[in-house]
């Protein structure tokens, strides 16, 4: 390079290559070309590198247009919505596998590390189901309650349903204990076994049931007055010393249900010869 008796006034790299590029464009071309051979061995170029970068940079644009939510979850909210889905509002276990579906939680299961299926799925309504079981055994031990008791038959499958009623605090409390499927006959026998087993579930005896409430049925009748009958002779002396003694009544009081009741005597009205010539000119 050529002598030059330049003094920059602020001396510093910058300015000194704005010089070598204003009076000196020989020189500042063959630092140019040095600078760019020594970058390429300081840093190959990797084009698999930039273009994950593009990528990442093409993606970072797009989620700027992209509106995005925050919400409030933790594992338990998650699997209670769930058990929610599948029990109180029917639907299938295997919902939790379809496509649409699994886009709108997989984002929530990656986030709290969590995997469902069907399976799973199943295996959380039977521990929520044993749950339940143990809250009501644990509310209604050493306590009387009323049951209620129904069947209903529709395709050739008949039900049983129990609930119990009983008080807790200040609240009525009204509990399914069981919708059993009934294969066997009808009978009063088949009744009260069922009930006494349901009732065996949930670590409670017939000496605490206070009252049963069915149809007029003669078999649902029928089955209290055994079960109120069992009962009875099951009834023994207390000693004083019991800390927490079984209660135990001489019977079971058997209600009638007010509803069953009134539809029959609707029924009656209007099977009768004065109601259906009445109908047939209205």
């Amino acid at each position: 390079m050529n002598e030059c008796n330049a003094v920059l006034k602020h001396p510093s790299a910058t300015n000194l290559r704005k010089h070598l590029e204003r009076h000196h464009p020989q020189e500042f071309i063959s630092l140019r070309k040095n600078e760019t051979s020594m970058n390429k061995r300081l840093f190959p170029k990797d084009d698999k590198a930039e273009e994950n970068q593009a990528s990442k940079r093409l993606k970072s644009v797009e989620d700027l247009f992209r509106p995005t939510i925050s919400i409030q979850m933790d594992s338990s909210t998650f699997k209670e919505a769930l058990i929610e889905m599948v029990t109180v509002n029917g639907r299938l276990f295997s919902a939790v596998e379809d496509s649409g579906f699994c886009r709108i939680i997989d984002p929530i299961k990656k986030a709290l590390n969590i995997s469902m299926d069907r399976k799973k799925i199943s295996n959380l309504v039977d521990e929520k189901a044993s749950d339940i079981v143990k809250i009501i055994s644990r509310q209604l031990q050493g306590r009387l309650f009323s049951l209620k008791i129904d069947i209903t038959s529709r395709l050739d499958r008949s039900v049983l349903g129990i609930n119990v009623q009983y008080i807790n605090g200040d609240c009525l409390q009204i509990r399914t204990l069981a919708a059993a499927e009934f294969s066997s006959a009808h009978t009063a026998d088949n009744i009260k076994e069922t009930v006494i087993r349901v009732l065996s579930k949930f670590d409670l005896s017939i000496n605490q049931v206070y009252s049963i409430t069915t149809d007029n049925a003669r078999n649902m009748v029928k089955a209290v007055e055994d079960m109120s009958s069992e009962e009875s002779n099951n009834v023994g002396e207390l000693s004083d010393c019991d800390e927490f003694p079984e209660i135990k009544l001489q019977n079971i009081s058997s209600i009638k249900c007010a509803a069953h009741t009134l539809q029959l005597a609707v029924k009656d009205i209007l099977d009768s010869g004065m109601c259906a010539k009445i109908i047939s000119q209205a």
